[in-house]
Formats: structure tokens, sequence, C-alpha cells
């Protein structure tokens, strides 16, 4: 797609665009999009786009999932923080913040208030993660990616998370430093007009399972069986 973005010393994050030279013999060029500064330094970062549903007018569709093109966020984790932060990649506000996501407890979504940024994370009374078990969930590999309950014939469909128009599902995978992995289901905004329309980027279904004592770094990869789909180990 293009997309680029670097994390710097300090908390710095600058993003650029790859774009083609003119004519045949031009030599490509690096646009720099946006920058901004963070309150920690960056310890990982994730902006794999995710795969676009079928559309209906798509009928059978022999060649599988259609090509992902490019990413809306980048996803970003901090050092000493126990959060994730989804930013904006779209020109007009690059790297803004849309979302916070904290890792300490279940998250639920909502629309973001006035300022851009939502902290999804709390619990079933609505009260704001915190404590000494929150802050040791900090975030070493991310991953977006968009799977598809039907991509591997040993799944139960039954224990996915439904996406909101069903079939296949984005979601953000978080590796922790103590052999944990974190995932939610993503719901970027919906048109208006769309039944239980969500103004904002927003995640919910929140899951964790031990895989090891070791930290965890997560490695895309392409499932070709019937039904497609990108998962991430």
């Amino acid at each position: 797609s293009g997309q680029i973005v670097v994390a710097l010393r300090g908390g710095a994050l600058v993003y650029l665009a790859a774009e083609e030279g003119d004519g045949d013999d031009g030599p490509p060029s690096l646009r720099r999009v946006g920058r901004t500064a963070l309150d920690r330094e960056v310890s990982c970062l994730d902006l794999s786009p995710f795969r676009p549903g079928p559309s209906p007018d798509d009928g059978m569709d022999v060649d599988g999932p259609a090509a992902p093109t490019a990413s809306p966020i980048v996803a970003v984790g901090l050092w000493d923080d126990s959060s994730v932060r989804l930013l904006s990649l779209s020109d007009g506000d690059a790297l803004d913040e849309l979302l916070r996501v904290d890792l300490g407890r279940p998250a639920s979504s909502g629309a973001p208030p006035a300022g851009g940024t939502t902290s999804a994370a709390t619990d079933e009374a609505g009260e704001t993660a915190g404590g000494a078990g929150a802050r040791d969930m900090m975030a070493r590999s991310l991953r977006l990616v968009t799977m598809d309950p039907r991509s591997s014939s040993g799944t139960n469909p039954s224990s996915c998370p439904p996406s909101r128009h069903g079939g296949p599902v984005d979601m953000l995978l978080v590796g922790l430093g103590d052999g944990r992995l974190v995932s939610f289901v993503v719901d970027a905004p919906s048109s208006p007009s769309s039944p239980g329309a969500s103004a904002g980027w927003s995640v919910r279904s929140r899951k964790e399972v031990g895989l090891g004592t070791q930290g965890i770094g997560l490695v895309p990869f392409r499932h070709s069986g019937p039904a497609g789909g990108d998962g991430a180990a």
C-alpha cells in the first residue's frame, strides 16, 4: 500500500507515503504525511490493512477474498503503558488518536468524545481500568488482522466473536511480555444509515489466553484454504 510508519527515539512517529515516479523512468519518492509525539517510547506497532468484506454484488467469488489496500489506522504500543493506541492514517488527520484501548479489563465499545479519544477498557460496572495488574500488561507485539471462522475446519464457529455484518471479523491481537495473548474485535465507523451505526472506532469481545512464559512475537500468515483469510502466529 506504500504506507510507512517509523518510530523514533523519544516517542516520535513519522508517517511516510511511498509514491511512484512520473512516467516510466521517474524515480519513486517518499512524502511525509504526518508526524506526532507520544508520551512514551514506542514498543511495537502495526499498520496491516484489514481485508475488505464482500459486497452484495460479488456473488460467487472464485478468486478468494479481495486484496487489502491502504490501512486507515496504525496500532501503537508503548513502553511502561498498559494501553494500545489506534491512530489515524488519513491525510486530513494523520496520526491523530482515534481510540485508546486499555488492556487491563474487558473492553466496551462507544463513540469517542469530542476530543477524539476514548478509553475502551471498562469493566461491567463501567469503572476505568487501573491498578498494578493493568500496569503490568504492556504490549510487545501487535497485529491487525481479518479472520474468517470458516477458514479452518477445526474452528468452532460458536467460539468466534461475531462481526457486526456477519462473516469475517477484524481483530486486534496483542502479544504481552509474559506469554499472554489478548484479542479484541475492532469495529470501524459505520454509515449513519446502517443498523447499530457507530460514529467512531471501537473494540469489544476482549479475550485473553496464556500461551507460555516468554514474550510473544506475532507473525502474519495467509491461509489458502477454500475460505481464504489471514492470521497471526
